[in-house]
């Protein structure tokens, strides 16, 4: 799987992306990325690293695990600003609204929440302050796609 500072958007139902955070257990994001495939549910890397690294993650999953990526050397404003999650639906040709975002990180929240991204927060090194449309858990242990479709919305 990908290690690093690497987020995931993939989707939870048809047609409902998500961004899965890189410091999950490995056999959960394992379980979360078959079963969206499964679901024939389009997914987007979506990363504030250059292309360059998101490529080398991106090559080192799964085949078929992303539809898309966005990487921050292609949008003009990064994290906290909604552009890295306009710019991953759009590419997915679905509505921001009809995305989940799975994040670890203040900024990535914040930038998620901006977009109108229901937002699945797992921390990891920095505590994250509860908002609208935030649901925050401690892992994605137990975690099943239609658990995403169900999530607060910003709004």
């Amino acid at each position: 799987m990908v290690i690093g500072k690497i987020k995931r958007v993939m989707s939870a139902m048809t047609s409902v992306p998500a961004v899965l955070a890189q410091h999950a257990d490995v056999h959960e994001r394992q379980l979360l990325l078959a079963g969206r495939q499964a679901a024939a549910v389009p997914c987007a890397l979506v990363t504030m690293s250059w292309r360059r690294l998101a490529d080398a993650a991106i090559a080192a999953a799964p085949d078929g695990s992303f539809t898309t990526s966005v990487t921050g050397d292609e949008v003009a404003r990064g994290k906290p600003h909604p552009d890295p999650y306009l710019a991953a639906a759009a590419a997915l040709g679905v509505a921001p609204e009809r995305c989940v975002a799975i994040e670890d990180s203040p900024t990535g929240v914040a930038s998620a929440l901006a977009a109108g991204c229901a937002t699945l927060g797992v921390p990891h090194v920095v505590p994250l302050e509860s908002a609208t449309g935030l649901t925050i858990v401690d892992s994605l242990v137990g975690i099943e796609l239609g658990q995403l479709e169900r999530l607060d919305r910003p709004a």
